[in-house]
């Protein structure tokens, strides 16, 4: 396929796409509702072409030294804690970057599984040299009926030990270091100390 155009909604637009290669086009990979990229909401739709089923966000991708694994992590939706997303799957492609910003998939390169709220986080292997240190990824979600969303945006790879956090995190595990900004006041030895 080179591109893939919903124009109607309901139950006649349903369709699964999976390890498929779209890419190189005049737009969008996959385009729900022919419209450009369609915003993450957090919800699914009945009315919306493929339901409006959100793309997956990521947060986080390594690659090996190796070049024959990706480590990543994100969420569909607009965040963590969107179970109209569990257990959607999750797959990953080295890019081809449309001008908007999000991807196309060039190689297809594997999946993973969402859990309960939507996160994914995992390694997947594949041959050496597939993917290199500064690629660029995106990845699609299919829910459990079927439904796949747009390619979500292109995300620039880097070294796994640089996916080390930077900076101490004492908030839940899915808040990125240096994500909260402002003062943060916290008793050390019984004195009070700016973070």
């Amino acid at each position: 396929f080179r591109r893939v155009l919903f124009r109607s909604a309901g139950a006649a637009s349903q369709a699964t796409l999976q390890a498929n290669r779209l890419h190189d086009n005049g737009g969008l990979g996959i385009d729900l509702g022919a419209d450009g990229v369609t915003a993450n909401d957090g919800l699914t739709s009945a009315d919306a072409p493929n339901r409006d089923t959100d793309h997956p966000v990521i947060t986080g991708a390594g690659v090996a030294a190796t070049q024959d694994s990706l480590t990543v992590f994100g969420a569909v939706g607009t965040g963590s804690g969107q179970p109209a997303f569990a257990g959607a799957r999750v797959e990953f492609f080295k890019a081809a970057v449309d001008p908007s910003g999000y991807g196309e998939g060039q190689v297809y390169l594997g999946f993973l599984s969402a859990d309960a709220n939507g996160r994914f986080s995992g390694t997947i292997a594949f041959a050496a040299g597939t993917l290199a240190i500064g690629d660029v990824v995106t990845a699609t979600a299919t829910d459990a009926s079927g439904h796949t969303s747009e390619f979500g945006p292109a995300w620039t790879t880097t070294t796994v030990a640089a996916l080390a956090p930077a900076a101490f995190n004492a908030f839940e595990t899915d808040t990125a270091a240096l994500a909260i900004s402002g003062v943060i006041r916290s008793k050390t030895a019984g004195a009070l100390a700016t973070l």
